[in-house]
């Protein structure tokens, strides 16, 4: 899946890389983005644990993620992730343009739109 256009959610493969969204704790769901993947997701279920392939803490919040070459110019996605993989002072937490991510097999992103004042430049998102 991460190969090819990706504008829809859906399961990802083992070992695709993900990397944060920076400057996204802005962009907030007055419910929530884990209630937003729950009614987005299908029949995929909550799951227990972090989807960052190296974590093994409970997955707790909505992280809003890029997928490594899953070229679009309109969506970023949601994944399931604990508060530390999720939080900006983490340690090798994969911030866009500092690095990619693992996802576990079976990871489940759901996609939203990217907001408007994001833009894909040569390949990367940045602050318009």
């Amino acid at each position: 899946m991460a190969r090819r256009q990706m504008s829809l959610s859906g399961e990802l493969d083992e070992g695709v890389q993900v990397a944060h969204v920076v400057g996204s704790s802005k962009d907030r769901k007055s419910d929530g983005w884990m209630n937003y993947w729950k009614q987005n997701s299908g029949d995929a279920v909550w799951p227990a644990e972090c989807q960052i392939a190296t974590c093994r803490n409970k997955a707790e919040v909505g992280a809003h993620v890029y997928i490594l070459n899953a070229k679009s110019n309109y969506w970023y996605y949601i994944l399931p992730v604990c508060r530390k993989c999720n939080s900006s002072g983490s340690e090798g937490m994969c911030k866009y343009g500092e690095g990619w991510c693992a996802v576990k097999r079976g990871a489940y992103v759901v996609a939203t739109k990217l907001k408007a004042d994001y833009v894909l430049e040569e390949g990367r998102r940045k602050k318009a």
